[in-house]
């Protein structure tokens, strides 16, 4: 996990920062630079991010470049431990660490074109509360900073009964000052999604009371 002041251009804590996961839906950070700069419907984008729709992900994925994608965010933003999936089909499988995603929010804010960081922007600060698939998006972040006060991007993932949850809270409080960002791989099988979602959000709650409101 990372925390990281723009305001103080501080981290504020780092836990296994270059810890490698499953990215699950965080890819499609990714994929929305990628198609924002090769002139993608930004409704298209926006509603891959606000629902975390996967049909969505997967056209722009194909569309737009396959693990090409990850590659270029890789140069781009001078991710360290970011790789793409080794079945190329399959985005949500991208390897991804806490310290990567906070430079992927870093260059949003700091770097990215005006234009792709206020529709990307915009999606992150109105996240639907259930995702297309009818997951609850609300962990973590959302549930432990409350409504008006974050801009983020989930990511949930699990395979056969019996393997691990991926459970990933990212995103900015407070103003847009802070970059938080939790990855998680816990017990399966799916069925303890409520659980690991309590997990989450009770890990952001001891985190954001480091934080000045």
């Amino acid at each position: 996990m990372v925390v990281y002041d723009r305001l103080e251009k501080t981290t504020v804590l780092s836990v296994n920062p270059d810890r490698t996961y499953t990215s699950a839906s965080l890819v499609k950070l990714l994929i929305a630079f990628q198609a924002l700069d090769h002139g993608a419907d930004p409704a298209r984008v926006t509603e891959m991010l606000e629902r975390s729709d996967d049909n969505t992900a997967s056209d722009l994925w194909v569309t737009y470049g396959w693990g090409s994608i990850v590659d270029n965010a890789v140069t781009r933003i001078e991710l360290a431990g970011t790789h793409p999936p080794a079945s190329p089909g399959h985005w949500g499988d991208t390897q991804i660490t806490a310290g990567d995603i906070t430079k992927i929010y870093r260059y949003l804010m700091e770097k990215a074109p005006e234009r792709d960081r206020t529709i990307i922007l915009a999606a992150l600060h109105h996240p639907a509360e259930h995702g297309a698939d009818g997951f609850r998006q609300y962990f973590g972040i959302p549930d432990a900073v409350g409504a008006g006060n974050f801009g983020v991007k989930q990511g949930w993932s699990c395979c056969e009964p019996g393997h691990s949850i991926m459970l990933h809270t990212s995103g900015l409080v407070y103003g847009d000052r802070y970059l938080v960002t939790v990855l998680t791989q816990q017990p399966g099988p799916g069925s303890n999604y409520p659980a690991a979602s309590d997990r989450v959000t009770a890990v952001v709650k001891k985190l954001v009371t480091l934080l000045e409101k």
